[in-house]
């Protein structure tokens, strides 16, 4: 990362409001600067910055590949146009000009739904001046030279609803060196994590009984709850046994009491399987066995991510 980059300020409002935002500010944390969007971000975003830079990487992969399970057209990696406030891109494009002598740097310096003003700086010094020519699309407004450090803003028509892609063409009046650069602003898109719920049912069998002993005799059969296909994963909280509890086979005897292991199974931090096993089981009559089918349901959940077109 170049040494303008520090100059970056992203909008919060934009990535507090705006996922598509959020993701392109977020690819753009590392290790160097999280400390630092720490402090200015997690009121906008807490979820990413309650813990350290470790818990933020596993957070903002996670984000990353539900995007790609979504199958969501990939974000333009020149997203972050949207999420820069104006401050920020300007203080990086004069930056970046100014350090590398460049002819020619450019920002977005703000946009409506009809209109997007583009403004152009030069980081030449002494008396030269720079020729710029646009491609793709033109200026409202008459383009003029610029001159050592100087700068100018141009209106160009603008959709939301479309990607803007401008290239600007620049060429110094008194060596004839050349530089070009562009400005990428991807159409606005309008994402959001949706959740959905299937109900999982499981059930295990047990009774025991018999030799004149309650719990002689015991008898079971383990369940298991496997999340679905498809992204789900299951919301152990949410598991509750569903009545009637129904006899197998008994002659009068019935399940009186058993405890009920669970081992989950989890993957990437989420319960994808919990196997059911029933133990300390006693029954109901000294005389007889008994086996007894009870049910149990779980929530599954998964995000997606969709796009309101």
């Amino acid at each position: 990362m170049d040494n303008c980059s520090n100059l970056l300020a992203f909008d919060t409002t934009e990535i507090k409001s705006n996922f598509s935002s959020k993701l392109s500010f977020l690819q753009y944390v590392n290790a160097q600067n999280y400390e630092e969007n720490k402090q200015r971000f997690s009121v906008a975003v807490p979820e990413y910055f309650s813990a350290g830079f470790e818990e933020f990487v596993q957070k903002r992969s996670e984000l990353t590949q539900l995007v790609i399970e979504s199958q969501v057209v990939n974000l333009s990696q020149s997203y972050y146009q949207h999420a820069l406030s104006p401050t920020g891109a300007k203080a990086y494009a004069s930056c970046v000009a100014e350090t590398n002598r460049k002819l020619i740097a450019a920002w977005v310096e703000f946009s409506t739904n009809s209109q997007i003003v583009v403004v152009i700086r030069t980081g030449v010094g002494g008396h030269e001046s720079i020729t710029t020519t646009f491609s793709r699309v033109q200026p409202k407004e008459r383009i003029v030279k610029l001159t050592a450090g100087g700068s100018k803003a141009y209106t160009f028509d603008y959709d939301p609803k479309k990607d803007f892609s401008l290239v600007i063409n620049a060429t110094s009046d008194t060596t004839g060196a050349q530089d070009q650069t562009s400005i990428e602003v991807p159409r606005v898109r309008s994402m959001r994590i949706v959740e959905d719920f299937v109900d999982v049912p499981a059930f295990i069998t047990a009774g025991a009984g018999g030799n004149g002993n309650t719990s002689a005799n015991p008898i079971w059969t383990d369940g298991a709850f496997v999340a679905p296909a498809g992204g789900y994963y299951l919301l152990p909280e949410t598991m509750v046994e569903v009545p009637p509890r129904v006899s197998v086979f008994s002659d009068g005897a019935g399940l009186g009491q058993f405890v009920l292991q669970q081992t989950p199974t989890k993957v990437n931090g989420k319960v994808h399987r919990i196997d059911l096993h029933p133990t300390a089981i006693d029954g109901t009559s000294g005389d007889t066995q008994s086996q007894v089918r009870v049910s149990y349901t779980i929530r599954a959940m998964r995000q997606r991510v969709v796009e309101d077109i």
